[in-house]
């Protein structure tokens, strides 16, 4: 199918001609992207879970973990920032 005309070929055109120019969107590729977000969110959850093993007890030598985990908390929900109740640990700020 070749026409000479003077404007550029549609995606109709390229698919019928055999050449494929559409960016490839596909259920692989999404599934990949989310697969890197879970192991992401996996590698996030496993360093808070360390973090918490190397908490002693004392408030005072544990400022900098307790800082390091809720860094890391923020970047699974950052909702917890303003809504502290959203966290799934007890509140160590608020004394309670």
């Amino acid at each position: 199918m070749t026409e000479d005309r003077n404007v550029e070929d549609t995606n109709i055109d390229l698919v019928i001609k055999g050449e494929n120019h559409i960016p490839q969107f596909s259920v692989e590729k999404k599934y990949n992207q989310l697969s890197k977000q879970v192991s992401a969110i996996k590698d996030i959850e496993a360093e808070i879970v360390a973090l918490k093993s190397k908490l002693t007890g004392d408030l005072f030598k544990d400022a900098e973990t307790h800082s390091e985990i809720y860094a890391l908390k923020l970047m699974l929900n950052p909702e917890i920032k303003n809504n502290p109740s959203l966290d799934d640990d007890e509140c160590l700020a608020c004394g309670s």
